[in-house]
């Protein structure tokens, strides 16, 4: 079984009870061991969704995304894809592998529904024991986030500069905004947006900040003049790791999504492409609380 490709393992979980169970009791090391796969949701089609998983080796696994009728694609996040309602505004999760489906209520603001420009992250409250959405607009200086569930709603906190990215690291929520400030962000009762004081400054500015993570570290990545190299984040002693990163280049390493659309000629079909990482379906953003 550890020897097949993904779509081959999630046909071999459903050939019966039995076999089911050792997927699941493995798929955790199963799914660790794989590449990142590409992932083609149709996103305007008359009735459904459709989604496409195709590994390294060409192989595909297709599924409808359940109850996705008036619904636009507007990203990934954590093995979700994320669909937001065009009349009602609520924003619906699924996992296009377990159809596990996470439902959050109608968002008062603007949605910008290029996934480029659509920043979130999804993790689990053990407190609450609900899931949490925080979500931004690329250049916001809004940050949202929403419990799931009946009766939720939604709670928004400012910032003085423009947010360019969100990150799950550690057990934590981080933000980063356009001049290379980070803040931690706390939901619950009382809600903060708390700005990381570091114990050192960086030397030259970062055009286009983004988070990356590799592993246990957490970089900050962008456009230097004469330094294409990533920044570490040392969140545990709050400064800035001012060295060379001791790895390679690689694709899957900081890799930040980028989504194109396709539009099938004589049809009103548009299909975004995306990269999808499968062991995020299986692991939750515990919060550290």
């Amino acid at each position: 079984m550890m020897q097949l490709g993904i779509v081959d393992f999630l046909a071999f979980s459903g050939v019966c009870k039995l076999w089911r169970t050792i997927a699941l009791t493995n798929r955790k090391t199963f799914l660790l061991s794989k590449q990142r796969m590409a992932i083609r949701i149709s996103t305007r089609v008359a009735n459904r969704k459709e989604c496409w998983l195709e590994d390294c080796d060409g192989r595909v696994f297709r599924t409808i995304l359940p109850r996705s009728s008036g619904r636009t694609c507007v990203g990934l996040v954590s093995g979700y894809v994320i669909l937001f309602g065009r009349k009602t505004r609520d924003f619906r999760l699924v996992n296009p592998i377990t159809r596990h489906e996470v439902n959050f209520p109608r968002f008062p603001f603007h949605v910008v529904t290029d996934p480029n420009a659509f920043q979130c992250t999804l993790v689990f409250s053990r407190t609450a024991d609900r899931w949490v959405f925080v979500i931004s607009s690329r250049h916001s200086r809004t940050v949202s986030f929403s419990f799931d569930g009946k009766q939720a709603s939604w709670t928004h906190l400012s910032s003085d500069v423009p947010i360019s990215d969100l990150a799950f690291f550690k057990g934590k929520i981080y933000t980063l905004n356009k001049d290379i400030g980070l803040c931690e962000m706390r939901p619950g009762p009382n809600p903060t947006l708390t700005p990381l004081k570091m114990k050192n400054s960086l030397t030259s500015h970062v055009l286009l900040p983004e988070f990356g993570i590799f592993g246990e570290k957490l970089f900050v990545t962008g456009y230097r003049p004469y330094d294409p190299f990533p920044v570490e984040v040392d969140v545990d002693e709050v400064r800035w790791v001012i060295k060379k990163p001791e790895f390679c280049e690689d694709p899957d390493m900081l890799y930040r999504w980028v989504s194109y659309i396709n539009r099938s000629e004589g049809r009103k079909t548009r299909v975004i492409n995306m990269p999808y990482f499968p062991q995020e379906c299986w692991d939750a953003n515990i919060l550290h609380e």
